[in-house]
């Protein structure tokens, strides 16, 4: 099973994003949900990334977190908006693949 856990900032931004484990819909590089999680996690890292927000990137086989530190200013509206569309691609991963993907979220505290 794949286990999400978006984390939310004091005002609702996306702070924190933990995507881990294997969906089990098929042997290891045939998984379509996996690739799916995989797709919008790491898509995710790259569009924050390439606004240049500062953030800690943790990622190993079958594990991604991203935890984003926003500047103040316009420059992280942009990165909200990535990783609001990510945790929502995600969420409807879930949607879809109820018995493959369980979906969280928290406010960070």
């Amino acid at each position: 099973m794949i286990r999400v856990l978006i984390e939310r900032d004091e005002v609702g931004r996306v702070a924190r994003m933990t995507v881990e484990g294997h969906a089990g819909m098929a042997p290891k590089g045939a998984d379509v949900v996996c690739a799916a999680a995989s797709a919008i996690a790491q898509t995710a890292v790259l569009g924050v990334e390439g606004q240049g927000i500062p953030a800690q990137v943790e990622k190993r086989e079958g594990f991604l977190r991203l935890e984003v530190s926003y500047p103040p200013g316009g420059r992280s509206v942009g990165a909200a908006a990535i990783l609001e569309a990510a945790a929502t691609g995600l969420k409807v991963l879930s949607e879809e693949n109820p018995k493959h993907v369980r979906y969280g979220e928290k406010e960070k505290g």
